[in-house]
């Protein structure tokens, strides 16, 4: 076969026919309800998690498995912070050893929903869509109650991290 034909009629034999095309790495891809949620052994890594970091919602990988039995007040948690970046990618920001009244896990994130990249301290993790949409809905600011919704008072968020400055906006643009 010649080059020309080569390229007008590829080989049947370069791609088997029961193969589909992957996602690319750095995107998993997103999970179905009937995934299981609870399925977090990964190579002794620890398990990845939806928490609540001292009041803000983090992307955190756990030493040890969550598990719903509360831990001892004694008891400490080693605990991996990643910090949004950009759309699906969280970047390593620091690692804690936390009391356990300052971490409160939210959800697990499933195996298959997380992608790392990168050695262990400056690694970089790709989060699913769903999990990540989830995430944003979890650590979205609170705006007013039934009442101030109607008359244009919004409650602003308090707190570590959130200015307290309110800004007073005129008519004149």
């Amino acid at each position: 076969m010649s080059a020309a034909a080569a390229l007008v009629y590829p080989s049947p034999h370069t791609r088997p026919h029961h193969h589909r095309p992957r996602a690319p790495p750095s995107l998993p891809p997103p999970l179905e309800e009937s995934d299981d949620l609870d399925a977090n052994a990964s190579a002794g890594a620890g398990c990845f998690a939806i928490a609540r970091v001292n009041g803000v919602v983090h992307l955190v990988q756990l030493s040890v498995p969550a598990t719903p039995v509360a831990p001892s007040a004694l008891t400490t948690l080693n605990v991996k912070i990643f910090r949004h970046e950009f759309i699906h990618i969280f970047r390593f920001l620091e690692a804690r050893t936390l009391h356990p009244g300052e971490l409160h896990v939210i959800e697990t994130v499933p195996p298959r929903a997380v992608c790392v990249d990168g050695d262990e301290e400056d690694g970089e993790v790709a989060l699913a869509r769903d999990v990540l949409a989830r995430m944003s809905r979890l650590s979205a600011p609170v705006f007013g109650s039934g009442f101030g919704k109607a008359h244009g008072h919004v409650k602003y968020p308090s707190g570590a991290g959130h200015d307290q400055r309110r800004v007073v906006r005129t008519g004149a643009v």
